[in-house]
């Protein structure tokens, strides 16, 4: 990560004028009074981003989280201090903004690519990219003025990743889409952090914050209240909001103070182990066909999986006899984090045979809801790197945990004994 800052932000300021309505605005009209006092919503807030870094943006509603975001990108202009970036800026402010109603989404594209700086053919060299992504069929030649909530998000995203950009800024705009669009979507923003790339990003998410970004910063009423390591600053906004909670009769929400506590200024820094990381496979060497996955506990019923109980994954490989092939298989969060997975060496009997992999183990207790499964072919090579030879498309899944714990980690209760009590004399009254 270099170490000059690729946004700079200083003592910036932002205010509105209050806006008169209806019956005021015609009341101010006849009568005129002294203006109201503008509104401030950001107010000296100060911070570096370098170059390779992810920045999340926490703060209850109306803190001035999406007012930094957009005086960020150049949509607003503050009232006093300032903003620099450096490098080619894709936004996520509101899904689809940049759209026009009545052009397709390949104009669209192609329009919101030239905003970026993308020359002609390098739009061409990438359509056949986002189309894909986007996966919305033939409405990418149809106008947007058709499309659904889904499709916009579908489009916004895969034109801003795919248009190379040094700085991504993204505000609430990955909660929408089903399961296999959110896996993908997170896993190629995994792939632009890896890649050198900037993150900003706005979000209530907790999980998601933390899943991505390597410092937090909180804003409370437009204030800077802190801003350092994402899981100390997560930490002190959460006590914060229950404490916010307990006494909401209150007139001022508690705050952190700003003292070197809690301005832990830095980035958790990622160790590389030397271990098998899925998500930075180098490009494949060979060629192969992974195909027919499957993943099921009841054949009845696949995809819907309960925790604890036998569960199977199977899938088929076509390709080349390599020295060093591995079958491997992962399931993924909807933030698409590897919940766990396994590898196992391919072995051929014969050249030109048709491998299957099956893989059988008791699913742990998972948190209910959405996952996915993926299944790859790997090959190691002499240097002890991993190469990707195939994979297939992701399956969705859904988790149903059913029993007597509850929160985020699931137990399974060997054992329950509620039982009478006879009550003495001496303890009653």
């Amino acid at each position: 990560m270099s170490s000059e800052p690729v946004i700079s932000v200083r003592n910036l300021t932002k205010s509105f004028a209050s806006a008169s309505h209806g019956v005021d605005a015609l009341s101010q009209a006849l009568w005129p009074r002294p203006a109201a006092k503008p509104e401030v919503v950001l107010k000296g807030v100060s911070f570096d981003i370098q170059r390779g870094e992810a920045l999340g943006i926490i703060g209850r509603n109306g803190s001035g989280k999406s007012t930094l975001l957009k005086l960020i990108c150049g949509v607003m202009r503050p009232s006093s201090g300032s903003v620099s970036c450096s490098g080619r800026l894709a936004t996520l402010l509101e899904l689809g903004a940049a759209f026009h109603p009545d052009f397709t989404g390949r104009e669209n594209a192609r329009y919101v690519a030239s905003i970026l700086g993308l020359k002609e053919e390098e739009f061409d060299s990438i359509v056949g990219s986002i189309a894909e992504f986007a996966d919305i069929g033939p409405f990418f030649d149809r106008k947007v003025q058709e499309y659904s909530s889904g499709m916009y998000a579908r489009l916004a995203f895969a034109v801003n990743i795919h248009c190379a950009p040094d700085i991504l800024v993204i505000d609430e705009a990955l909660s929408v889409g089903d399961i296999l669009f959110q896996v993908k979507c997170f896993s190629r923003l995994h792939r632009f952090r890896a890649e050198g790339g900037t993150l900003v990003i706005v979000s209530h998410d907790d999980t998601a914050v933390r899943a991505l970004c390597d410092r937090v910063l909180w804003l409370d009423r437009g204030r800077l209240v802190a801003l350092g390591a994402t899981d100390h600053v997560c930490g002190l906004y959460q006590a914060s909001t229950a404490v916010a909670q307990a006494s909401s009769g209150s007139e001022e929400a508690p705050k952190a103070p700003l003292d070197e506590a809690n301005l832990v200024q830095g980035r958790s820094e990622v160790i590389d182990n030397g271990r098998f990381d899925p998500d930075s496979l180098a490009e494949p060497l060979h060629e192969g066909s992974v195909s027919g996955l499957r993943c099921w506990q009841d054949s009845d019923n696949p995809g819907l999986l309960e925790g604890g109980g036998e569960t199977h994954v199977v899938f088929r490989y076509a390709g080349p006899a390599l020295p060093g092939l591995k079958a491997c298989f992962l399931l993924r969060d909807r933030l698409a984090q590897i919940v766990f997975g396994a590898c196992a060496p391919l072995r051929r009997n014969s050249e030109g045979a048709h491998l299957d992999a099956r893989f059988c183990f008791d699913l742990p207790w998972l948190v209910s809801g959405e996952y996915v499964v993926e299944a790859l072919v790997v090959v190691e090579t002499e240097e002890g790197a991993h190469r990707l030879v195939d994979h297939a498309a992701p399956v969705p899944l859904e988790v149903k945990t059913t029993h007597i714990s509850h929160g985020l980690a699931n137990l399974r209760m060997r054992t329950i004994s509620i039982q009478p009590v006879p009550v003495r004399f001496s303890e009653v009254g």
